[in-house]
């Protein structure tokens, strides 16, 4: 691309930029003293698509994580294995479901988290990840599940469905689940 078709780009954008700058200026303006246009559809979605994200679950996780938690697991399988030297200081504890992953490795493993060929950022990745974790061969890390209620079922008999057939009640299920319905139903 030589120098003019760059040259002109560069205009043809700084151009834009100047526009949208100078109809947000007027725009402002109107919906200050009243006057602003409908919003329509286009320009709500625009204003959705240019807001920032919210944060993932990973994301979160990672951030809630220490970032030296691979270098703690890698402490403590050394300390479980008896290859950390005497006299360092005393470890920090692991988050609960990490120690109940580390206690149900074998000795083999324990040897493998704590060598030098294994990173503590993979370490680190493969806990954090549940199930997508790398190191397949260790186990994965899964956080307590919540076990579920189990539905009220209406067999025949019971209720007024039909000879051998199953009714949930939507209602039983949601109490069960902690939610009461609010208020008298609408149609």
């Amino acid at each position: 691309m030589d120098k003019a078709k760059k040259a002109a780009l560069a205009l043809a954008a700084m151009l834009d930029r100047f526009y949208a700058l100078i109809a947000a200026i007027v725009l402002g303006i109107l919906g200050l003293v009243g006057i602003a246009p409908r919003p329509t559809a286009a320009g709500l979605a625009q204003a959705v698509l240019d807001q920032e994200p919210p944060p993932t679950p990973e994301a979160a996780a990672e951030e809630e994580a220490t970032p030296d938690l691979g270098w703690l697991v890698k402490d403590h399988a050394a300390q479980r294995v008896g290859r950390r030297p005497v006299g360092m200081p005393a470890l920090a504890p692991l988050p609960a479901v990490v120690a109940a992953w580390l206690d149900g490795q074998d000795p083999v493993q324990l040897r493998r988290l704590a060598g030098h060929d294994l990173a503590a950022r993979l370490i680190q990745q493969h806990v954090l990840s549940g199930t997508g974790g790398c190191l397949p061969s260790l186990g994965y890390v899964l956080k307590p599940t919540r076990s579920t209620p189990q539905a009220h079922v209406h067999r025949a008999g019971e209720g007024s469905a039909g000879k051998g057939s199953m009714r949930v009640d939507l209602n039983d299920v949601l109490q069960d689940l902690g939610y009461a319905p609010a208020g008298p139903r609408f149609r």
